[in-house]
């Protein structure tokens, strides 16, 4: 199990690496410059958390991470409350996810930053696709495909990331999404997931929980009920941009 010093240090040079990787140089005033040209670059976050399963394992705080996730960027990043959407247990519908998808798809303007969050089960559909999957709350035991609303394709959601990283919009995904090696799809699944959740392209980064082989603890030890992942997460972004970051940094750039 690791403890808190370890983790704290992950998120430090995570952090090191969102600032050092950025494309546009931002001033105390938030603006961005890209190509000699001074726009103000907004923020939009899709953020995902699903525990309560309806007949996989289920989870106990994936909602209470993806709320806290939230709560980091509406109250610690200042971000408008309308550019932020996020889901939990069964209001985490395919209907939902997508049509806010579509929703920042045309909000979405070179300079900006899309946020992707989700915490959950994730597994691999094997027996027709070597496709990866993020699970929803009504996905059944197997055969996943059965019930094309109760997943999000992982495909699709680097397709969209890579779509929007051509347009100079920077892409963060974050992802706790690797309980999957007691579901159908067993450890296979497991690296599966992780593999089509580490593509990456130009403009984009990616932060995941743990790999393959590894486990996702969630506990009551860490702020009363959260994954140790997300809560060290966002503590260590909260002790980053107060701290370290400098008066002014916005991690964001909302």
């Amino acid at each position: 199990m690791h403890n808190s010093k370890y983790f704290f240090g992950v998120i430090k040079t995570i952090l090191l690496l969102l600032i050092s990787a950025t494309v546009y140089s931002q001033t105390k005033k938030g603006t961005i410059v890209s190509n000699g040209v001074q726009k103000q670059g907004k923020t939009y976050a899709l953020i995902i958390g699903v525990a309560d399963y309806h007949q996989l394992p289920k989870l106990d705080y994936a909602p209470a991470d993806a709320l806290a996730f939230q709560d980091y960027l509406l109250k610690d990043q200042k971000l408008p409350k309308e550019n932020v959407f996020c889901f939990t247990n069964e209001t985490a519908t395919y209907i939902n996810i997508f049509d806010k998808l579509y929703l920042i798809n045309d909000s979405l303007q070179p300079g900006d930053c899309f946020i992707f969050y989700f915490s959950g089960h994730g597994d691999w559909e094997s027996k027709i696709s070597d496709n990866s999957l993020l699970l929803l709350s009504k996905a059944p035991a197997k055969n996943y495909l059965r019930y094309p609303d109760q997943y999000l394709d992982c495909q699709k959601i680097n397709e969209f990331i890579k779509r929007i990283s051509e347009r100079d919009i920077k892409a963060v995904l974050i992802a706790d999404a690797c309980h999957s090696g007691n579901l159908s799809g067993g450890t296979a699944g497991a690296e599966t997931t992780n593999l089509q959740l580490k593509k990456g392209w130009k403009n984009e980064i990616r932060i995941l929980s743990c790999m393959p082989d590894e486990v996702s603890f969630e506990d009551k030890r860490w702020g009363g009920g959260r994954g140790v992942f997300s809560y060290y997460l966002t503590e260590g972004l909260k002790g980053m941009t107060r701290k370290e970051a400098g008066e002014g940094f916005d991690l964001t750039m909302g």
